[in-house]
């Protein structure tokens, strides 16, 4: 598991969207799925391919916390 850089997209009274890059990979390893956190709690599973969040149940004058994390196929590591 790797966290990846998140950057706004758009911020407004309606929606906060947050989009990041595919992290690299390296050797057989492939990304399979993102977990988005707000406040420490998972608020979706994405597809491999979905590189955007649209998080929309939040509340003015609050403050929310944004955590990518990202799942690969499988790893290999060579010891």
């Amino acid at each position: 598991m790797f966290a990846v850089l998140l950057a706004f997209r758009a911020l407004n009274f309606k929606y906060v969207a947050i989009e990041w890059m595919k992290p690299r990979t390296f050797g057989d390893a492939a990304v399979a799925a993102y977990k988005v956190y707000v406040n420490g709690i998972v608020e979706a599973t994405l597809s491999a391919d979905q590189l955007s969040f649209s998080f929309t149940k939040g509340v003015a004058c609050h403050e929310y916390v944004f955590q990518v994390q990202v799942f690969f196929s499988h790893l290999v590591f060579v010891t």
